[in-house]
């Protein structure tokens, strides 16, 4: 009983804010692996 009270609370009030940072955690990752990439990119050009 106590752990079904336990989930539907984490459910209701805790599963909304951990998905966002969640998310927000993977674009931010994304966005500093397509900068790297870029910037790779640049540094061949700039070898060449």
């Amino acid at each position: 009983v106590v752990f079904g009270i336990l989930v539907f609370i984490l459910g209701k009030y805790a599963w909304g804010p951990i998905l966002a940072a969640v998310d927000a955690r993977e674009k931010g990752i994304q966005a500093a692996l397509d900068e790297a990439a870029e910037r790779n990119k640049e540094a061949e050009t700039l070898l060449e």
